[in-house]
């Protein structure tokens, strides 16, 4: 079951960082690791989150 933060901002949405200052543009971003095998089970682990494209801090 995948869980998703929801939050104000959107995906191609212009914002200004709080981290950097800069007008930026939301993307979305991958923090998973990736391919992975527990006890035989293969699956796909990912973690996507709403980052700053200019500095890519995560916009909470």
């Amino acid at each position: 079951m995948n869980v998703v933060k929801r939050t104000d901002e959107a995906p191609g949405e212009h914002i200004v960082c709080d981290s950097c200052e800069k007008d930026a543009v939301i993307v979305q971003r991958d923090f998973g690791i990736g391919r992975n095998e527990y006890w035989g089970n293969k699956s796909v682990h990912v973690d996507y989150r709403n980052c700053c494209s200019e500095c890519v801090d995560e916009v909470c």
